[in-house]
């Protein structure tokens, strides 16, 4: 059962009030329309840091999301295709880099190994160690470029001044730097 779902059946029992509900929004545990689906009135205006707080933690989970979604890269082949890249292929893929590197620098343990690893959809197949080592530097920038956009994305939240400019912020907010 979700928050909503949650607050909803205490507030028809009579069990928390609107101002608990607006406490609710106010964590972060749900949105302005929860409010008004459980309540069916308006949400009370949110303070202007409550409302940073929300949309910078927005942002964060945006940023997440986008990050597990999946990147693309023309490591094997030369070919370009989407990798996945959830916790598990991230580790796998900077797990392969890492032994990639240690081959390639000609660690005597290493020189045996083999690299096996696959684009979303497809098999896995062997791949060469400078692939390996490619798609971990793809993967890399992929992701950095994503965390500096959250973080410039929330810097420039904490200099807005209004409650309605902070409200318009998305994660595809064009953030321009002079």
């Amino acid at each position: 059962m979700d928050n909503k779902t949650r607050i909803s059946m205490l507030y028809s029992m009579n069990q928390i009030n609107k101002e608990a509900i607006f406490d609710y929004v106010c964590s972060g545990k749900i949105t302005t329309v929860d409010y008004k689906t459980i309540t069916l009135e308006e949400c009370p205006g949110l303070p202007l840091e409550v409302a940073k707080k929300l949309k910078k933690d927005e942002i964060s989970l945006a940023c997440k999301n986008v990050i597990y979604g999946g990147f693309t890269s023309t490591a094997h082949y030369s070919v370009e295709k989407t990798f996945g890249s959830n916790s598990e292929d991230q580790a796998n893929i900077t797990g392969n880099a890492q032994s990639a590197i240690s081959k390639v620098a000609g660690v005597a343990e290493c020189q045996a190994d083999k690299f096996y690893y696959h684009a979303s959809g497809e098999p896995f197949e062997e791949w060469s160690a400078s692939e390996c080592i490619d798609l971990g530097r793809d993967f890399k920038s992929f992701k950095e470029t994503q965390l500096m956009k959250s973080k410039r994305i929330q810097d420039y939240i904490d200099t807005l001044t209004t409650l309605a400019a902070t409200l318009s912020i998305t994660w595809n907010t064009e953030i321009t730097t002079s």
